[in-house]
């Protein structure tokens, strides 16, 4: 594992770094792809009509960045959780706070630039598990498998 950064200072994690670099530059370039080519209402209305090549590469970036993002988002909520187990910091500390600026910046995204927007799925989201990952062992494993079971009968 290969870690960036000084003794001293806060060690990085390269690879989760650049699996987040990837997840965020494939989405802005998906959103972008979409948005430029026919809007997000003719995405939505046109998607079974364009040329074979556009749609298997549409199919191969859909959800991949954005499912990427989303492992990342996780990943970087229990490394901030252990971390501030590890100092005896309280957690979730000010991670509400940070969850409800995004979700501040959502609702501005959402009526200034698209009404498709991740970011108060996201906040939502984070508050939920936040919320969970204060809890016992034996309810976050309740938690797991109600989840799991309601993935597999859908």
């Amino acid at each position: 594992m290969t870690t960036v950064g000084t003794p001293r200072s806060r060690t990085r994690i390269a690879a989760l770094d650049v699996a987040r670099g990837i997840a965020i530059l494939g989405t802005l370039g998906t959103n972008i792809w979409i948005i430029t080519d026919c809007g997000i209402v003719g995405y939505l209305e046109t998607a079974g009509s364009d040329p074979w090549p556009q749609r298997i590469l549409m199919q191969l970036a859909q959800g991949k960045f954005l499912g990427l993002l989303s492992l990342m988002f996780g990943i970087g909520l229990a490394i901030q959780a252990a971390s501030a187990r590890r100092a005896g910091r309280a957690w979730p500390g000010n991670y509400r706070t940070r969850g409800f600026l995004l979700f501040v910046d959502g609702l501005v995204h959402y009526f200034l630039v698209a009404e498709f927007d991740v970011l108060m799925g996201y906040a939502v989201v984070s508050m939920l598990v936040c919320g969970v990952v204060v809890t016992s062992r034996r309810t976050r494993m309740w938690v797991a498998g109600t989840a799991a079971s309601c993935t597999c009968c859908s």
